[in-house]
């Protein structure tokens, strides 16, 4: 049994004041980067090397392994301005070391939001010496990055692009359900006709060939289509069969895609995922709900989150 004394908890609290500041360290050296064509900007790598002179060890403690996906539910719902001030707000309910590690949540999703507002600025200041016809494109990327360093996403632009700004930062790895959480801002902007299907499908691309920018092979980038709901209902929808049409345009290994069927998974849905199939890179992987959520509540997890 260890017993933790006051000065290990200040130990532990300076700990995570200092990597906080680190990550802030890695972002702010991490070089604006606005794409000559397309709207989705970021490099595909944050900057990881220490700074010269920086005399600590450089963020070796906290990291994950990149075998799950990011919570990117709370992602959409807050943006990184949300998830710092909730962050915040609970370290002033808390005490000692929960607090610290609130605040450097905090100081970290407002670096990330910084982050943003950069490639902001950066799309203003390209958007003053380039081709006239090219001003437009930028000016969205700017509105873009000024919205999501300030607030949660509102359009789908906003969220593929605070996805992609957040993945990168991490340091990439499991993607997750994506469909499930780009679909809302689909809809969305659907109805209110600020994007068509085929501008949808073109932003889908151009994330497609930015998951490629990496690297390929052993990448841990999967990526779940389709399946349930908590509810049992039929989670599949048009964002996922946005998603297969764009693995069959870019026609590259990521990410790799994952599929859940169940009894009432539409035939449409199967017919695409097949055509993934025979391009020959080892997608759709099928996993069938019929038999793994039954597996899952078996061992003790609760059928809405076996289901989610």
């Amino acid at each position: 049994m260890t017993i933790m004394t006051e000065s290990k908890v200040d130990e532990r609290m300076a700990v995570a004041a200092r990597y906080a500041e680190d990550f802030v360290l890695m972002v702010k050296s991490t070089p604006a980067y606005i794409p000559p064509q397309g709207l989705i900007a970021g490099c595909e790598h944050i900057n990881r090397k220490s700074p010269v002179g920086h005399q600590t060890e450089w963020l070796n403690a906290g990291n994950d392994n990149l075998h799950f996906p990011m919570n990117v539910g709370t992602l959409m719902r807050l943006g990184f301005a949300g998830i710092e001030a909730e962050a915040l707000a609970s370290a002033g309910r808390q005490q000692g070391e929960e607090s610290a590690f609130l605040r450097a949540i905090a100081r970290c999703h407002r670096a990330a939001g910084e982050y943003s507002l950069v490639h902001a600025a950066e799309a203003d200041r390209l958007a003053a010496i380039v081709a006239p016809e090219d001003v437009p494109r930028l000016h969205r990327i700017r509105t873009c990055c000024m919205t999501i360093g300030r607030r949660a996403p509102g359009t789908l632009h906003d969220a593929v692009q605070l996805f992609w700004f957040a993945w990168t930062i991490r340091g990439h790895g499991t993607i997750g359900r994506l469909d499930q959480h780009l679909w809302p801002f689909y809809r969305d902007d659907l109805a209110a006709g600020r994007v068509s299907r085929r501008e949808a499908l073109d932003l889908l691309c151009e994330l497609w060939r930015c998951f490629n920018r990496p690297g390929r092979g052993d990448t841990l980038r999967n990526l779940m289509l389709g399946g349930v709901d908590a509810d049992g209902n039929d989670a599949t929808n048009e964002m996922s069969h946005l998603m297969l049409e764009a693995a069959l345009v870019v026609g590259d290994t990521e990410p790799h895609l994952n599929v859940r069927l169940h009894k009432n998974t539409r035939v449409a849905f199967v017919n695409k995922v097949v055509e993934v199939q025979l391009l020959g890179h080892g997608q759709g992987t099928v996993y069938n709900d019929e038999l793994v959520i039954p597996s899952l509540v078996a061992v003790g997890v609760p059928l809405d989150k076996a289901r989610n």
